[in-house]
């Protein structure tokens, strides 16, 4: 179970594995991928990670309180998906042309299905108490709902990636006191 760092960790283990990966080709500088928001006039990148949402994954909500080396109970564990989409920067003040965009999107594809699962349980923050693989998937948009994210932008539709990384659990801060019986011992003789 992370604290709430582990969803910069996780974008941050993204962005070093496409770096690691994308260059010297078709990307020749690292730094030609960066965490940005398409609406960023002035940024100098030519690939962009855009952290667009977090959501509570409500196919997979845990009930059970867990105990804390204290002796107290802690609410559940927040199980988090977040979302990214990877796209081209139209801005970028070195243009990118249109087969090099295909080349660059169609490589950063290839990376992150090659890369399936992210141990978030390696992470500074975490206890390891539970399955702390995070899986990194397409999220399967519809054209319509693609739309809509640009559209929000205020920017023409264009080609990019959606994926999703998930579960993502973070600790819960409720802690209820110390429960009533933890454990019981009884000896049962006859008086008479």
């Amino acid at each position: 179970m992370a604290e709430y760092m582990v969803v910069s960790d996780i974008g941050d283990w993204i962005l070093k594995n496409l770096r690691s990966k994308l260059c010297p080709e078709p990307l020749l500088n690292p730094q030609a991928i960066e965490f940005a928001s398409p609406t960023d006039e002035n940024s100098d990148y030519t690939l962009g990670i855009f952290f667009y949402d977090l959501r509570e994954n409500l196919d997979h909500v845990n009930t059970k309180l867990t105990p804390t080396e204290d002796r107290k109970l802690r609410f559940p564990p927040h199980n988090l998906v977040i979302y990214y989409m990877l796209y081209i920067n139209a801005a970028a003040q070195i243009g990118v042309k249109s087969l090099d965009a295909q080349k660059i999107i169609t490589r950063t594809a290839q990376v992150l299905f090659d890369l399936p699962t992210v141990d978030t349980g390696s992470f500074r923050g975490t206890t390891g108490q539970f399955n702390e693989i995070a899986k990194i998937t397409e999220s399967r948009l519809t054209f319509d709902e693609k739309t809509k994210i640009w559209s929000t932008l205020n920017k023409p539709l264009q080609p990019a990636l959606y994926f999703e990384a998930s579960p993502v659990f973070i600790a819960s801060e409720k802690i209820i006191g110390e429960p009533k019986v933890m454990k019981g011992t009884y000896n049962l003789s006859e008086t008479r």
